[in-house]
């Protein structure tokens, strides 16, 4: 085993609900997604590029290595696995970008799995141990958690919001990363934040809106569906609230400052 499948064996690639164990070709959502050899490694030529646009032609060498496919076979296997990450709501991770590629729509991280211990087969205990260790101890007076919210538990909780910005998320699962009761967590969070947990990933989730908006490569119904919200109108109806413009209007603004900004600079 050369020294670069050595290191993609030993690591996992985690975006939104979902944790992709490159080497083993697995893809979990706290258990085993089922999804066939193909779609699994489209997935991953997606992840390891997250964000960026991936070709046809790159995703059919990475896939199809040894022979000439069609379109509709690509077409076929991406089907397949938009349906096995977002079930109806197909496109929330895997953008079909015109003329382009396909791109996958999630913040990833990368984590390496050490040979001896992986995760999933040390003892919960050890596991237990260890999350109560980062966090402090639970038992600890409701003003003493609170004091330490602000620091890596609050770190925590955002970086999982960011995480998961396109599935639903509860404040039973905030409290749970936080090591908070729901009651208190809310508490601590808003007075941190200044928000309601409600409140604060719903304007996560139009922010990172407006950001794609202003990319201009993704049509506002998947951006609606990537902001969680059931159909354009309603992400239409928030995002207007919110920013005092509809979506399209602001695409459009935004297209234009970015073509006046290109002709002063000529």
């Amino acid at each position: 085993m050369s020294n670069a499948d050595r290191d993609a064996s030993q690591y996992v690639m985690s975006f939104g609900p979902f944790r992709l164990f490159v080497g083993e070709r697995r893809l979990e959502r706290c258990v085993p997604v089922r999804l066939g050899r193909r779609a699994l490694g489209i997935l991953v030529a997606l992840a390891e590029r997250a964000t960026s646009v991936v070709s046809d032609e790159e995703l059919h060498a990475a896939v199809w290595p040894d022979r000439p496919v069609n379109e509709g076979t690509l077409r076929l296997q991406v089907a397949a696995l938009r349906r096995a990450l977002g079930g109806r709501r197909s496109g929330t991770y895997v953008m079909k970008v015109a003329g382009r590629g396909y791109r996958l729509v999630a913040s990833t991280s990368r984590a390496t799995l050490t040979p001896s211990a992986p995760e999933n087969d040390r003892p919960s205990s050890a596991r237990q141990l260890d999350d109560a260790s980062s966090f402090g101890r639970l038992d600890a007076p409701p003003s003493e958690r609170h004091a330490r919210f602000h620091g890596e538990r609050l770190r925590q909780v955002l970086q999982f919001v960011e995480a998961n910005l396109q599935a639903d998320i509860r404040v039973e699962d905030l409290a749970h990363v936080a090591r908070l009761s729901q009651f208190h967590f809310s508490r601590a969070f808003r007075r941190a934040t200044g928000q309601t947990p409600f409140h604060f990933v719903r304007s996560r989730r139009l922010e990172k809106a407006k950001e794609m908006l202003g990319e201009g490569e993704v049509s506002l119904t998947d951006i609606a569906f990537i902001a969680n919200y059931s159909c354009q109108a309603s992400f239409t109806r928030a995002f207007s609230r919110a920013f005092g413009v509809s979506p399209g209007e602001y695409r459009r603004l935004h297209r234009a400052d970015r073509f006046g900004s290109k002709q002063q600079d000529r």
